[in-house]
């Protein structure tokens, strides 16, 4: 049981429950969590309320996805308010970004992610829209074709679209299977001849 009050602080618990116990809960969405969205109906109130913790709650749901830099920040993101990475069969780590919409959407903001990619040479994008996706949008993200995963005979759609709702349902996109990259070292015991101590590296 743990208690905390932003989407992404109680993520990686729901990650690691995922992770450890994959025949219980499919998704980090199937975990209940009092207080975030149950249904369309608080997807859209928490929008309303803060939008930058909708983007958060939304990262919370896809395993692996993290802000942009590692933390949340307000203020302009060039299009970009989440990543994830993965590697390839050959060990060649790969980034995807995300694009979170809480307005109204059009294809324009899928080719908008189209370029991002290409400025950040993402292999991969995801766009995850509150509201419903329309035909030329998922039209824009099939123009995109697929990535093809260095090394195995995978392949997937290079952008997807996935809406708030179908994340509720568990409904995940198909994406390259991520790891994990620690941000920092294990901490090492050290033995001084007395009382332990942990050395945190540079």
């Amino acid at each position: 049981i743990g208690i905390d009050i932003t989407a992404l602080a109680t993520s990686t618990i729901r990650k690691r429950l995922c992770e450890s116990f994959p025949d219980a809960f499919a998704s980090p969405a199937a975990i209940p969590v009092h207080g975030f969205p149950a249904d369309l109906a608080g997807a859209r109130q928490l929008a309303d309320d803060d939008r930058h913790n909708f983007q958060n709650w939304v990262l919370s749901l896809i395993p692996t996805a993290r802000p942009k830099g590692g933390t949340p920040r307000k203020g302009a993101d060039q299009g970009i308010d989440g990543v994830w990475l993965w590697q390839d069969a050959q060990n060649v780590t790969q980034r995807g970004i995300i694009s979170v919409k809480s307005g109204h959407v059009n294809a324009g903001q899928v080719r908008d992610l189209l370029g991002a990619m290409a400025n950040e040479g993402a292999a991969m994008g995801l766009f995850v829209t509150l509201e419903a996706p329309t035909q030329p949008m998922h039209d824009a993200a099939a123009q995109a074709g697929f990535y093809e995963l260095a090394g195995t005979p995978a392949r997937f759609r290079r952008v997807q679209i996935v809406a708030a709702d179908e994340l509720l349902r568990g409904e995940l996109p198909k994406l390259p299977l991520a790891f994990r990259i620690e941000a920092y070292k294990a901490a090492q015991p050290i033995d001084d001849g007395g009382q332990g101590m942990l050395d945190y590296g540079e």
